[in-house]
């Protein structure tokens, strides 16, 4: 009976055979008489796992299909918090993928190009998921009624507070030029955009106003903190206040939150595992990170896209 040892053996059996450690699936399949393509998918999942599990890296990008290749690059993109491009992208999904960084880059003639062949992919991918995510939204909620059939206000509220959020942000950078879409899994960041040549990845939060003046607190966790580092990882704060009523766009780069904390201005609940703070104004066109001050003075990002240049 065939089982992942036999092929994993199977596997290596051939590319001594072939003296190469760069082989095809066709070229495994053409030197083999007991496994078939059937088997691979149906313990492996496919030919590029089958090869990764038996200590080699698959190159022949004609193999693997553009879902196949998709859905790794949502996991780089995940662990890497940027697009990888040029010379040092290459080297980077090397050290990263299951697939090597030429598969990437022959599928769409560049790494640019898969970029954005990707951002096509996955705007119809984050179409099916929000409409999942509705309807698990909507049986959530249901569950929830209780006994005399009242749903919790407080929660619908913050979950369509937060995708709005998302969505303004997202018309935002479209009027600026962006191609920016929803992440087509949420680990930590909500949003992609491209202009010309650069690349953001960002992460939103809302938070409304019990005063004109204080924000309700804003958390982010530690873990994304973690694991999205870089020049291009913004996090956008969607400020909704009462009086005046506006909404208002605070865009803070990961180097400036990173600050904050080192300098002791936000605080880490480590037992949380987050960080939580407000935003003080004095006036409409300021910005204070807790309490009013020359180091927690964030007016400079207050509406200010030009961050993002």
């Amino acid at each position: 009976m065939l089982d992942k040892e036999t092929i994993i053996d199977e596997i290596k059996r051939v590319v001594r055979l072939l003296g190469r450690e760069d082989i095809s699936r066709d070229e495994f399949l053409s030197n083999t008489q007991i496994i078939s393509r059937k088997d691979l998918e149906n313990i492996f999942r496919g030919w590029a796992y089958a090869f990764e599990a038996a200590g080699f890296k698959p190159n022949r990008h004609y193999s693997i299909s553009d879902e196949e290749l998709f859905n790794e690059y949502t996991n780089l993109l995940k662990k890497l918090g940027h697009y990888p491009l040029g010379s040092l992208g290459i080297k980077e999904i090397n050290n990263n993928s299951i697939y090597s960084g030429s598969t990437f880059k022959k599928r769409f003639k560049g790494l640019k190009n898969f970029a954005i062949e990707y951002q096509k992919w996955a705007k119809n991918k984050n179409r099916e998921i929000f409409k999942k995510s509705l309807k698990l939204n909507t049986v959530q909620q249901s569950e929830k009624i209780s006994e005399e059939g009242v749903v919790s206000v407080r929660n619908t509220s913050r979950y369509y507070n937060g995708k709005a959020a998302e969505f303004l942000v997202i018309a935002e950078l479209l009027f600026r030029g962006y191609n920016a879409q929803i992440m087509p899994v949420d680990e930590g960041l909500d949003v992609f955009a491209v202009k010309e040549k650069s690349l953001y990845l960002i992460q939103i939060k809302h938070s409304s106003y019990d005063t004109p003046s204080i924000s309700r607190q804003i958390q982010i966790t530690l873990s994304s903190l973690d694991r999205n580092k870089g020049l291009n990882v913004f996090y956008i704060l969607v400020l909704s206040r009462k009086e005046p009523s506006q909404r208002d766009f605070l865009i803070l780069p990961y180097s400036k939150i990173d600050e904050l904390i080192r300098n002791g201005i936000i605080k880490k609940i480590v037992d949380a595992k987050k960080i939580s703070f407000k935003v003080v104004h004095t006036t409409p066109e300021n910005a204070f990170i807790e309490k009013m001050g020359a180091a927690n003075d964030v007016s400079r990002y207050l509406n200010a896209w030009d961050i993002l240049l």
